[in-house]
């Protein structure tokens, strides 16, 4: 990971990852990725943890004092370059962050950016509020997009191709749809074969769906803290999304359209199934291929990973997997060859990858 980041400073990396190479420094031997995910269940985001007092940091299992205090050096050492002068300066009114988002157009933006990877990049750290999921779109147009480059010629396909009468339109949902489904500012081959293999299908709907969940973090909340306890219930009405928005956020406006937003993404990948009133919930069996894709991306890395980190993962529990799924399903990927081994002896309880996400789809050719 150190030495991704090194090769790469442009890019944009995941808050988990950049978390794990941080606590390396701290932690120089053993499985980082079961901590990152803790702390990063617990206090959100990256900005969260390095903003955590010291001593509710060191009550995690994992996390002793050197690691808490370098946790803290970093958040003084980013705070500096947020902090602009005010000398002899006029004091100026600025937008909420949390309102502030990537709803805007192209046209709009204050500083427009050429590259497109810039631009994702900038977008990335206000992705909280969205008035419009588009995921349904996303999840027709992904397999008829040609092999491209650079995101620049990807993002006029859809410029050109998009079915929307206004110009302005086509340039937000274009700079939507690019930055959820390719949010490193590069092109992901592996996505876009893996779309090709499975269009019009339940499995490509998860796959689109998760990519969704991974760029906007609400959704993940949304599921875990408010749908998922309903199940047994078997539905919620459609208000309640309004009400957690609104305790929650009381600062956005445009809480209803959010909240129509959040329920379309869902209802749009099939995930749940939504009406004018209420969304039905149910539980469902991970397939295979989609199961196969996802775990690849939560562990792109081949190597050996702890099954309980995956069982607390919240992109799998944000797909309405069942519970007691998803080891039954990591031991037909072994089964099929996809991946190495699953182990349950004792207290260890562990899988082993061998693939990279596109090496993955390439052996997923005929799998259903």
């Amino acid at each position: 990971m150190r030495q991704q980041i090194l090769a790469h400073p442009e890019n944009h990396f995941s808050d988990e990852m950049l978390l794990e190479t941080l606590l390396s420094y701290s932690i120089p031997i053993g499985d980082l990725q079961n901590l990152a995910n803790v702390l990063l269940k617990k206090y959100n985001n990256l900005d969260g943890i390095l903003n955590a007092d010291v001593n509710d940091l060191c009550k995690i299992k994992g996390v002793k004092e050197n690691t808490a205090v370098l946790l803290k050096l970093a958040a003084q050492i980013k705070r500096p370059t947020a902090v602009q002068s005010t000398k002899h300066s006029v004091p100026k009114s600025r937008p909420d962050p949390q309102r502030r988002l990537y709803e805007e157009s192209v046209d709009q933006s204050p500083v427009y950016v050429s590259g497109v990877a810039e631009k994702l990049r900038s977008y990335q750290k206000e992705s909280l509020f969205f008035s419009k999921a588009l995921l349904k779109d996303t999840i027709q147009i992904l397999p008829t997009l040609p092999d491209f480059d650079n995101l620049e010629d990807l993002r006029q396909y859809l410029l050109d191709n998009l079915k929307y009468g206004s110009s302005s339109s086509r340039k937000r949902y274009s700079l939507y749809i690019v930055r959820r489904m390719f949010p490193d500012g590069s092109i992901d081959t592996a996505l876009l074969d893996f779309a090709r293999k499975y269009p019009d299908s339940q499995v490509l709907n998860d796959v689109a769906f998760y990519r969704f969940c991974k760029a906007e973090p609400i959704m993940t909340r949304i599921i875990s803290e408010l749908l998922l306890p309903m199940i047994a219930a078997g539905s919620l009405q459609r208000i309640h999304v309004n009400h957690y928005l609104s305790e929650r956020y009381p600062s956005i406006k445009g809480i209803k359209d959010w909240s129509i937003a959040i329920i379309e993404a869902m209802n749009g990948a099939k995930i749940v199934a939504a009406d004018a009133k209420k969304i039905t919930l149910t539980v469902r069996q991970p397939l295979i291929p989609s199961f196969a894709y996802i775990l690849h991306c939560e562990y792109p890395k081949p190597g050996v990973y702890p099954i309980e980190s995956l069982e607390t993962n919240p992109y799998f529990k944000a797909m309405f997997w069942t519970e007691g799924s998803l080891v039954p399903s990591l031991y037909e990927l072994r089964n099929m060859g996809l991946i190495t081994r699953v182990s349950e002896i004792d207290t260890v309880r562990q899988f082993t990858t061998k693939y990279s996400p596109s090496e993955l789809v390439s052996h997923l050719s005929g799998v259903q």
